[in-house]
């Protein structure tokens, strides 16, 4: 609303952010939003904030345990996807992957217990990363089906070097 005198229309429910701008009004409306933004947000606001649900253990990592996640669907604004937490896991492979290695798979190894893992828009990590190094994982879990099979992977949402 800082800013309706140079839009058509805007609004929407609570969390919409959808505008209309005749082109004209453009560069007038893009001074105005950055200047608020600059007057309202503080260095907190810049960095995103994860809320991790729970942390679980490695044996808590299966097939049946994300099947049983998935009766909670579906997910979004009030039912958001379950973030979990498994501390002190060892990669054991790391690789780029995807178009221009724009995404980060993992393997992981704690107690006995190897776990495939996806980073999507994570693969500038892979040089950071190698095969040993000990990390905490933030992440969701999920089911990867692959030629008929089905197995357990973490979508990982946040990876901290321990």
């Amino acid at each position: 609303s800082y800013c309706e005198d140079k839009l058509t229309g805007f609004g929407g429910h609570s969390a919409a952010a959808g505008l209309n701008i005749n082109a004209a009004n453009l560069d007038e409306f893009t001074k105005k939003i950055n200047k608020y933004a600059d007057d309202t947000l503080t260095e907190d606001d810049m960095i995103p904030k994860l809320n991790i649900d729970c942390p679980i253990s490695e044996r808590d990592i299966s097939v049946d345990s994300a099947r049983l996640l998935n009766t909670l669907e579906p997910f979004g604004m009030h039912n958001e996807k379950p973030v979990f937490s498994l501390d002190n896991a060892e990669i054991s492979a790391v690789s780029p992957v995807g178009a221009d290695g724009k995404h980060l798979r993992l393997k992981i190894y704690k107690n006995g217990k190897y776990i495939n893992c996806i980073g999507f828009n994570l693969g500038d990590l892979a040089d950071s990363l190698k095969s040993g190094d000990k990390i905490n994982l933030a992440f969701h879990m999920d089911i990867n089906h692959y030629q008929g099979n089905e197995t357990v992977q973490l979508i990982i949402q946040d990876i901290k070097r321990v």
